[in-house]
C-alpha cells in the first residue's frame, strides 16, 4: 500500500481483499494477474512489485477452507495484547523484567484455563497436522 498512490489506496486495498478473499487458489492467482495489470497502469513497476510480493500470501490456501479465517487474522494476539497492556498499565513501572514475566505469565495462564473450561478452540490442530502430513510427508506435521 505504502507504494501506491494516494488516490488509488482505496481501489488497491479492494483487489487485495479480493485475492485473499478467493474461494481457490487458482481464483486467487487469477485476481493477482489482475491486480498486477492495473497495479502496472496505475505506476510502472508497481504490478511486478504485486507479483512478487502477495504470492507468498497465498500459501494459505494449500490448508482446508475451514482453516482460513483463523489462520489469516492477528484478532486473537492483538486481544491478548490489549489484554497485557491493560494489567500492566495499572503497575507501570516493573521492578524488574522477572517481575513482568511472572504478571504476563500468570495472565496467560488465566486465559488458557479460561478456553479450556469453556471447551473451546481457537484452530483444530488435528486437522492441519493431518493436512500438512498429506501435503508435505509425515515428518513436517511433527514439526508443527
Amino acid at each position: 500500500m505504502n507504494k501506491t498512490a494516494s488516490k488509488n489506496k482505496g481501489e488497491m486495498k479492494s483487489r487485495l481483499h479480493d485475492i485473499f478473499n478467493a474461494p481457490t487458489q487458482e481464483m486467487a492467482q487469477e485476481r493477482l494477474q489482475q491486480a498486477a495489470k492495473w497495479a502496472e497502469v496505475q505506476k510502472k513497476g508497481l504490478g511486478d512489485y504485486i507479483e512478487e510480493i502477495v504470492p507468498q500470501g497465498l500459501s494459505i490456501f494449500v490448508l482446508p477452507s475451514t482453516l482460513h479465517k483463523r489462520l489469516k487474522t492477528t484478532n486473537l494476539a492483538e486481544r491478548v495484547n490489549q489484554e497485557l497492556k491493560r494489567r500492566t498499565r495499572v503497575i507501570r513501572i516493573f521492578p524488574n523484567m522477572e517481575a513482568y514475566e511472572r504478571l504476563a505469565g500468570s495472565l496467560l495462564v488465566q486465559i488458557h484455563d479460561k478456553w479450556e473450561e469453556q471447551g473451546r478452540k481457537y484452530l483444530d490442530a488435528q486437522l492441519l497436522m493431518e493436512t500438512l502430513d498429506e501435503k508435505f510427508g509425515e515428518s513436517k506435521g511433527k514439526e508443527v
